[in-house]
C-alpha cells in the first residue's frame, strides 16, 4: 500500500470515528432536554456540514492524479483542521451538559 493510500485510509477511518462522535453528541442532547437544546442541535448540524466538506475533499484526494495530489492534499488539510476545531468547540460546549 502506498503512502497515499495509507493516508486516505487513515483519514477515512477518522471520519467514521467522527460520525460516531456526532451520534454520541446527538444522544447527549436528547437526554439533556435543556433550554439550550436548539443551540446544541445547531452545532451538531454544523459539524455534519463540515464533516461532509472533509469527505468531499477526501474523495477528491482519492481521484487525484499524482501531479494534483499535493495541491488537493493541502486543501484537504485545511478542511480537516477546521473540522477538528469545530469538534473541539462542540465537545467543550457539550461537556457543560454534564452527561
Amino acid at each position: 500500500m502506498s503512502d497515499r493510500e495509507k493516508y486516505i485510509d487513515k483519514m477515512a477511518k477518522k471520519l467514521k470515528e467522527w460520525d460516531a462522535e456526532i451520534r454520541k453528541l446527538e444522544t447527549r442532547v436528547e437526554k439533556a432536554q435543556t433550554d439550550a437544546e436548539a443551540e446544541f442541535y445547531e452545532r451538531i448540524e454544523e459539524l455534519k456540514s463540515k464533516r461532509a466538506e472533509v469527505e468531499e475533499h477526501l474523495e477528491k484526494l482519492q481521484d487525484a492524479s499524482n501531479e494534483a495530489w499535493q495541491e488537493i492534499r493541502n486543501g484537504f488539510e485545511q478542511s480537516w483542521k477546521t473540522l477538528n476545531k469545530s469538534f473541539k468547540k462542540a465537545r467543550n460546549k457539550f461537556k457543560k451538559l454534564g452527561k
